[in-house]
């Protein structure tokens, strides 16, 4: 399996395609009842997933981003 590298300011970039009904739905979704774009809310949905499933790591608040972890 071919692993995933950073791009040059370290940040990974994760894109996901979904069958056009299912993607039509989701977007249309995420933007009219939860009022966000569907990418921050996939975003939320990672951290949320990493923090669940990983809580010896802390994540850090920078900006409006939450892209930094640390060990406790």
């Amino acid at each position: 399996m071919k692993h995933l590298k950073p791009r040059e300011d370290g940040q990974y970039m994760i894109q996901s395609l979904l069958p056009p009904e299912r993607g039509g739905l989701f977007v249309s979704y995420v933007e009219s009842e939860l009022g966000k774009t569907p990418s921050a809310f996939i975003k939320e949905l990672v951290f949320k997933y990493l923090q669940e499933t990983f809580p010896e790591f802390a994540i850090h608040s920078v900006g409006e981003d939450f892209c930094n972890l640390s060990i406790f």
